[in-house]
């Protein structure tokens, strides 16, 4: 058990490994997905219909694997839309034992990154580097 979960009340803890859980398996669906996509396993399927796209039989076995690629790529977005109650849970679980006055639950919180989303050298939608 982590140092930290000592110092921790029970819901905190709970809250906690909770949303731990489920960002760990989204993480591993993604890496998952990342593989079926461009990793060895996309190289492969690839590389073996590309050399056969006039036989009916590889064909059909592309398009099953794209199939297969889009069931996993959806359970990926629904595990990450299960994951933000617990992740809201334990936001409110940490701010409520740190004793921290919010305006609201962090389920009604509009939350904006410090930092937008871009290309790294990109100065349109990133800021400038160091």
């Amino acid at each position: 058990m982590p140092t930290i979960f000592t110092n921790l009340e029970r819901g905190t803890i709970e809250a906690l490994t909770h949303a731990y859980n489920r960002m760990t398996t989204a993480n591993e669906q993604n890496s998952f997905l990342s593989d079926l996509n461009h990793g060895p396993t996309a190289i492969l399927v690839a590389t073996t219909a590309a050399g056969s796209l006039d036989d009916e039989h590889v064909i059909e076995g592309y398009k099953k694997f794209q199939d297969h690629r889009e069931v996993v790529r959806q359970g990926v977005i629904e595990r990450l839309n299960d994951s933000k109650p617990y992740l809201d849970a334990a936001i409110d679980a940490i701010q409520a034992e740190l004793q921290m006055t919010v305006e609201c639950p962090a389920s009604q919180r509009h939350y904006e990154p410090a930092t937008p989303v871009g290309f790294i050298g990109d100065d349109r939608t990133l800021p400038a580097g160091p």
